[in-house]
């Protein structure tokens, strides 16, 4: 039971789910390709039962799960829309169901998922090698009775590996597969994936996956998903690993002791999270940033014992793509002072070739105070704050900020009056040396909690890293090659210079078949 406002809740990998009919949370121990997952299990009836997932208001909703090749025979699940008003059954939006004639997996979906009966629907295949494929559009009678796509097991493959992301608002729906190739089946405006091999195990789709994408196509807006429905028939479990949830424009995914959840009360909206034991957190994606600010709050309702903070700030090593060493992390701890007044404030700059740092208070444009030559390591608090700090940032390499909505009060640390100083802004600066190593940008903020805590993550702002560079395209006989240099670039394709763009998954050099169709490029900073 989480000690928070939220009561009583039943979770799985960090997500809240309520059970439908008799189906069990089965917990698994780490995944053999990494990460954290579940298994739902002993689900009765006929696609009644299954588990409800509920993230909360998010943009965007993912998770990883696979489709067994030896199911028994009628064998299937749907994501689906719980019931309301207007559909009392509910609202399939996803089928995926075995064909026990051929072996295949067929996913379908249905024109009652957006609620406008003159819309048309887009499907579009992406390959591992990031050809673009030429879309097929139909409209909702052509929905209902063709098969979207159908998998069937290539070389052995006993299962097919599958990310599965859902945009709450626009109902779009991506399939993520890490060994399929397509091939576009014009009769039925589908796709034929042939899925190869057993890799990679559960848990994880890999880096370069071939992509089916499923767009409505309407100017009539939906409702908002906050919830969806996982229905199982004649299946004894379902694999739920690794969900990840994006809200205003960043996904943040937690573990096995964090429940995460999209917050929106109409003013704030951002990631909130709650831990049920000290260390639990979110990693949030910052893309690859030269910089970034986020506020954090704390939502707790109750007093909680041990309160504590700790970010970590992984950053993109220097050196070359193929020889680049681990990300530095940069580790910035906040706990309440052993004397009960005060929150110390640590922080750790190892991993750039850094012991040293200058603390500066600043109010304004005014230097309050400073220390300089202070050792950093996680035991050795650098500073004692008055309270929480409601605003992290990293204005550059050049050092980590705290800030708040309210003025900050440094009670100890600085040369400050007994009664301590105040301002806007404490600046950690780390001294560099010729040896150092700082990162060249940001890719992810860690922020985890002590047990009881129930935190929000909101108006997360990043600043791109990249240096707009020239995108070069060759065409020869044996095929066409895409190159640039530089580091946080997607490669995004589009059928037209209108669009829609898609993210094509892949590093430069990229090889596509010679004979592919024309096709647009661009560079796009994560």
């Amino acid at each position: 039971m989480p000690y928070t406002r939220w009561g009583c809740l039943i979770y799985a990998v960090s997500i809240e789910v309520i059970p439908l009919g008799n189906t069990v949370i089965n917990y698994q121990t780490i995944l053999p390709g990494g990460g954290s997952g579940v298994n739902f299990d002993n689900p009765g009836g006929i696609g009644q039962q299954g588990m409800r997932l509920v993230p909360g208001p998010a943009q965007i909703f993912s998770f990883h799960t696979e489709l067994d090749f030896n199911a028994a025979a009628g064998a299937g699940w749907s994501l689906a829309l719980p019931a309301d008003s207007s559909h009392p059954g509910g609202t399939m939006l996803l089928q995926f169901s075995k064909n026990n004639s051929s072996g295949h997996w067929d996913i379908r979906s249905n024109r009652q998922m957006v609620d406008d009966a003159t819309a048309s629907f887009r499907s579009i295949a992406v390959g591992t090698n990031g050809e673009l494929f030429s879309s097929f559009t139909f409209d909702g009678a052509n929905l209902d009775t063709n098969i979207l796509a159908s998998l069937m097991p290539m070389a052995g493959a006993t299962n097919a590996q599958m990310k599965v992301t859902l945009d709450f608002r626009t109902r779009e729906v991506t399939l993520e597969f890490p060994a399929c190739t397509w091939t576009a089946n014009v009769g039925r405006k589908g796709w034929d994936g042939c899925i190869y091999g057993n890799y990679p195990p559960r848990g994880s789709s890999g880096n370069r996956t071939a992509k089916l994408i499923f767009t409505l196509l309407t100017t009539v807006a939906s409702s908002q998903i906050a919830a969806v429905n996982l229905l199982m028939s004649n299946l004894t479990t379902v694999a739920f690993d690794d969900p990840s949830i994006t809200a205003k424009n960043y996904e943040g995914h937690a573990g096995t002791i964090s429940l995460l959840k999209a917050y929106d009360d109409g003013t704030e909206s951002g990631i909130e999270y709650v831990v049920f034991g000290d260390g639990g957190g979110v990693f949030m994606d910052l893309g690859h940033a030269a910089s970034f600010q986020c506020r954090i709050a704390s939502l707790a309702t109750n007093a909680v014992t041990n309160p504590g903070e700790t970010f970590r700030i992984k950053g993109w090593p220097p050196g070359t793509t193929t020889n680049r060493p681990p990300p530095p992390v940069v580790e910035l701890r906040l706990i309440p002072n052993v004397n009960g007044t005060g929150v110390d404030c640590a922080a750790d700059f190892s991993q750039w070739g850094v012991s040293k740092v200058t603390v500066q208070l600043w109010n304004g444009t005014a230097l309050v105070a400073e220390a300089k030559h202070l050792t950093a390591t996680p035991a050795n608090p650098l500073v004692t704050l008055g309270n929480f700090p409601g605003i992290l940032s990293c204005p550059g390499v050049s050092y980590v900020s705290l800030a708040d909505t309210n003025p900050l009060l440094v009670m100890s640390g600085l040369p400050c009056p007994t009664t301590g100083c105040g301002g806007t802004e404490l600046r950690i600066l780390p001294e560099f040396s010729t040896s150092s190593t700082p990162p060249v940008a940001f890719t992810e903020l860690g922020c985890f909690i002590n047990a009881g805590m129930d935190n929000l993550l909101y108006h997360l702002e990043t600043v791109p890293a990249c240096s707009p560079v020239q995108l070069h395209a060759a065409a020869t006989v044996e095929g066409i090659y895409l190159d640039w240099d530089g580091d946080g670039f997607h490669l995004q394709g589009a059928e037209s210079v209108t669009g829609p763009w898609y993210d094509l998954e892949v590093d430069s050099p990229a090889a596509l078949p010679a004979n592919s169709t024309v096709r647009i490029f661009r560079l796009r900073c994560k």
